[in-house]
């Protein structure tokens, strides 16, 4: 094996707790050097019923008529059943990576058919779109990195991204790579303090000649940074000028509106009535956008049976989601993407003769994110605890459900 092989076989080996079992004839008679690993747990689970898990690692190392690449297969079962006579499989993982000295032939992530993939002709590069799915920081950064030039990516997060192989290739620096997503230039100091997908929002929402005036900012309170999120931290940025009760709330509305119509937050913001026309300026331009069908995921729908006093109306469509930012004033029809992207759903809560709009997130189950009345005042305690109550119960029956089924 050569240098970057080596590097990546010996992560494989150490990773992964390989043996070494020599050589092995494969069905087609080629000769391999092979590592293999195996485990089963066996588990007693209410009565007469087991589960097994197994777990088969292989690595080969292909060396035959000139070959020179390494296969690692890692397939991960579970079955249940309640005799050896009536086994019923639930879940394959499988995930197969083959690495010539160029970089990735190909990569199989498969939970269904994992034995349906094909090595096609050719070399592909592993790119920032499959960097995420290996689950291995070290592994993807590893294979990422085929020559010295690409050597910036160890300090990339491993996370989605969405950018073609080419465009990858043609950075050669972190900073050349945060540019390419934000369009401009960006201030080195900003990305040794800030993480990097926060830059990249950042990138999205202010203008390019504001990066030196929010570096500043974001350098007076850097003991923070680590407990600040974005947009939280651009929102701190203006609320210390306002002495309203409601401009924080403003604050978010007002730039996630930005975000969605597409336009930048002004930065030279410094009294809650230029705030307040601001905000109205881009609900406007919001609502007479042409807005996406909303598909709101299955996890976020549920029937309230807990307390009667609360009714839930899951918001789930465009027109209707228009119209819950009309008759509440608010920008919630700005929430299109949040929603088709499962990162939340939305309902029409009414209490006491009131109605309310209500976000919930999931973060290891259903959480309310906000809860707001009309024109965003706050719901009232009462309430807010009432729907943190009933969005236990249902992670609770939810989790219990799960459980029966194994």
């Amino acid at each position: 094996m050569n240098k970057y092989l080596q590097k990546i076989a010996d992560h494989l080996i150490d990773h992964e707790q390989l043996n070494h079992r020599g050589e092995r004839k494969l069905d087609d008679g080629e000769i391999v050097e092979c590592w293999h690993k195996n485990k089963y747990l066996y588990a007693n689970v209410r009565g007469e019923t087991y589960i097994e898990d197994r777990v088969d690692c292989f690595l080969y190392h292909h060396t035959e008529d000139d070959k020179n690449y390494i296969e690692f297969f890692f397939e991960e079962s579970a079955v249940r059943y309640k005799s050896e006579d009536d086994k019923t499989e639930k879940k394959i993982i499988y995930n197969k990576i083959t690495v010539d000295d160029k970089g990735v032939k190909a990569m199989t992530h498969n939970m269904r058919n994992p034995y349906n993939d094909k090595i096609e002709d050719g070399v592909r590069y592993i790119s920032l779109k499959n960097f995420y799915k290996l689950k291995d920081d070290d592994l993807a950064r590893k294979i990422m990195i085929s020559s010295d030039d690409l050597k910036w990516i160890e300090k990339l997060p491993v996370q989605y991204y969405n950018i073609a192989n080419g465009d990858t290739r043609k950075q050669k620096s972190l900073k050349e790579f945060v540019e390419f997503f934000a369009g401009g230039n960006v201030p080195k100091k900003l990305i040794n303090i800030m993480e990097i997908p926060d830059i990249i929002y950042l990138a999205s929402v202010i203008e390019e000649n504001e990066f030196s005036k929010f570096t500043q900012y974001i350098y007076s309170i850097r003991e923070k940074v680590d407990e600040l999120k974005l947009p939280n931290i651009l929102i701190d940025f203006y609320v210390d000028k306002f002495t309203n009760s409601s401009s924080k709330n403003m604050i978010r509305d007002y730039i996630e509106l930005c975000r969605s119509t597409e336009n930048r937050v002004n930065l030279n913001i410094k009294s809650y009535n230029r705030l307040k026309e601001e905000h109205d300026r881009m609900m406007v331009l919001s609502r007479s956008r042409e807005m996406p069908d909303i598909f709101t995921k299955d996890i976020f729908r549920f029937e309230n049976d807990i307390d009667k006093e609360i009714n839930f109306e899951l918001i789930d469509g465009k027109t209707r989601l228009l119209n819950e930012s009309i008759m509440m004033h608010n920008c919630v029809n700005s929430y299109d993407y949040r929603i088709n992207n499962g990162q939340c759903g939305i309902y029409h809560v009414t209490y006491e003769g009131k109605g309310y709009t209500l976000e919930v997130g999931n973060r290891k189950g259903l959480k309310t994110h906000q809860l707001r009345g009309n024109c965003n005042e706050s719901a009232p305690e009462d309430l807010h605890n009432k729907v943190d109550k009933i969005l236990a119960e249902i992670n609770s029956k939810r989790k219990t459900q799960v459980n029966n089924k194994l």
